[in-house]
C-alpha cells in the first residue's frame, strides 16, 4: 500500500530504494535494509532476494529460517539465470554457481 501511494514512478522508487538500501548497511539498521530490499524484489528486481537470503541464513534483523533464505537464495540465481546481473560483483561469471551450490546444501 505503501508503495502505490507514495506518488513515485516504479523506476522513483526503485532509485529511492537503492538510496535506502545503502544507508540501511552503513548505519547497521537491519529494518531499513530489509525494507528496502523487499521494495527492489516488488519492483522486479529478484536478484536482491540474495540479501534476504543473507538475513534468513545468519538471523541479521530477523529470525533465522534457513527455508526461507533458501526461497530467496534460489529466486536470486533464477533472476540471474534470466539475464538479471548479480547485485555484487556482477562480473564474476562463477558467483551464481556458488551461490546456487550454498542453495543446494541448505537444503539438504
Amino acid at each position: 500500500d505503501m508503495i502505490l501511494s507514495s506518488g513515485l514512478s516504479p523506476a522513483q522508487l526503485t532509485h529511492t530504494a537503492k538510496i535506502c538500501l545503502g544507508i540501511g548497511y552503513r548505519t547497521d539498521n537491519s529494518d531499513v535494509a530489509l525494507a528496502s530490499t523487499l521494495i527492489l524484489v516488488a519492483l522486479g528486481e529478484p536478484a536482491y532476494g540474495e540479501l534476504l537470503g543473507h538475513h534468513l541464513i545468519n538471523g541479521f534483523g530477523t529470525t533465522q529460517r534457513n527455508d526461507l533464505a533458501v526461497q530467496w537464495y534460489a529466486s536470486a540465481t533464477d533472476a540471474f539465470a534470466a539475464g538479471q546481473p548479480a547485485v555484487f560483483v556482477p562480473g564474476q561469471t562463477d558467483r551464481p554457481a556458488l551461490i546456487q551450490a550454498a542453495v543446494t546444501q541448505l537444503g539438504t
